[in-house]
This record gives structure tokens, sequence and C-alpha cells, in this order.
């Protein structure tokens, strides 16, 4: 990862899977509110390639929607690992934190970890959850929530979006949303029932899909192709420079997503991007 910045960012040097987080330092003298050891107590198949975690901490952990948790590893048979995921659940409260944390892991080919996640994590599994951070939030640093947010996220960069649309509607926020989220595969696309469900519910959210796989049949008015230039234009407004966004994704699609935003007229300063590799 690396933090939320503007659009003229560049990639801090950073493992791909350890940035360097709040609390991470502190765990290591045991002061401050990490370490806390987390208990898995559910897994969701969210999608072929997607599932969701669910942790359990004996005490409330401070988080936002849109922020990530880093977790050290012990697993007997493979040693000693950090890692680092995004939360895709919003908290209960923002002032009182959350005993339940919730990451989707995609699995990777070659990724130790995450397969072991998805095919050998058994219920009861305990893991130490060493500090929170980001900033790619609707809820950081701003004296109010904005009033037009673009969600916009490809592969399993939807997952800080999904914990953001929950929490607004989770905190009674009421802002025009526009849920824009491109996968390479639909079997590979997570939270599908969710979001049909809000899309047909919440009048002030708007979602788009597209299948980037040129071959691959559409369905449920999926959109063939990238997120571009051409589709998000008439999504924005009369007003582009009204919109904030949050973007993430791979590298080369938060570049060619940013330059069309720009191009259209939301302001590079309105831009937030976290980056990972997938």
């Amino acid at each position: 990862y690396t933090r939320s910045e503007p659009y003229e960012w560049k990639l801090n040097a950073f493992s791909d899977y350890n940035p360097e987080i709040a609390g991470h330092e502190q765990s290591k003298n045991r002061a401050g509110p990490f370490p806390v050891q987390v208990k898995l107590v559910k897994v969701v198949k969210e999608s072929d390639s997607v599932a969701t975690f669910r942790f359990l901490a004996p005490r409330p952990v401070q988080f936002l929607p849109g922020q990530y948790a880093s977790f050290d590893f012990h697993v007997a048979e493979l040693g000693d690992f950090t890692r680092t995921w995004t939360l895709s659940e919003t908290t209960n409260s923002a002032t009182r934190g959350d005993v339940t944390l919730e990451i989707s892991v995609k699995r990777k080919p070659g990724g130790v970890v995450s397969n072991w996640l998805h095919d050998k994590a058994e219920l009861g599994f305990e893991v130490t959850l060493t500090g929170i951070g980001g900033d790619l939030s609707p809820f950081i640093d701003k004296d109010e929530v904005p009033k037009k947010i673009a969600l916009i996220s490809g592969g399993v960069g939807i997952t800080p979006m999904m914990a953001i649309v929950r929490g607004l509607r989770a905190f009674r926020n009421d802002a025009d949303v526009l849920f824009a989220h491109s996968e390479r595969h639909e079997k590979d696309r997570p939270f599908v029932r969710e979001l049909d469900r809000r899309g047909s519910t919440d009048e002030h959210l708007r979602i788009i899909r597209t299948v980037s796989d040129s071959t691959e049949s559409l369905v449920d008015n999926r959109v063939r192709g990238r997120i571009t230039k051409q589709l998000l234009e008439p999504e924005l407004g009369g007003d582009p420079s009204s919109w904030t966004v949050y973007l993430c994704g791979p590298d080369r699609f938060m570049l060619e997503v940013s330059k069309a935003l720009v191009e259209i007229g939301v302001p590079s300063k309105n831009l937030n991007t976290e980056a990972f590799n997938f």
C-alpha cells in the first residue's frame, strides 16, 4: 500500500505486503493500544477468488472506513509473516470503535498467507493485530464529509470502497455516491448481492460495473471494457469540480483513471489514491 495522497503521487518504497503504519512500532515496544490478539470467527466466500475473514477482538479497536490493518501471523507449517489488508467493513462507532474487524482477501498466485487463509484457516485461529493506518477515507482530516463522492476501484481495490459506502450509510450520511468498479472476469467480482441491494434501495447511490475481458458474456447491465473518461464524464454531472474521488487499484488503472478525471474537470486536489499489488 501507499498512503492516500493527491493525484501527483509517488509510490513509497514499502514492501508489497507491509507498509509502515501507525501502531506497528508501538507493538514492538508493547505500548499503546497494540498489539491485540484477534480470533477468526467467520469466513464468507465473496467470489471465486475473494473471501471475507471476520476477526473478534477482546476490546474495541478504533478505525474508520477505508483504513487498513496490519497483522503478525504465526503459522506452524509456514513460519512468521506480517501482512496488511484493508478493513472492508465499517466500524459500529466512529468514536468508540468495534470489537469485530473484517478483511476481504483475494487469492493470489504464490501468495503464501492469502492462500493459506483461503485453504486452511480454521475458526478460532488467532493472529496479532499490530496497528491501524491509512487515510483513504472521507472521515479523516475533513471538517465535514463531502456531499459528492466517487468511489472508483479495480480488482480487490474494491475493499476500501465497500467500507466507505457501508460507513456513509451506517453513519446516516446521504452524500451522493458514484460507485464504479472494474473486474477482468465477472466470476472474481465480490459483494455482488450487497451492491445489487444497495443500488436498488439507495436513491443517492449509482453503480457502474465493467468487465475488461473482451470475450466474456455480459450480465446485469455490466459494461464492456475499462473505466474511461467517456464512461465517467456523464456520471459526474455538470460540475465535476464538486466531486471528491477515492481511487484504488493497480498502478496502471489508477494512472489512467486519474488522468481521465483531471481531463473531465475534477481538481487534482480532490483525488485520493491508494495503491497495492494484486
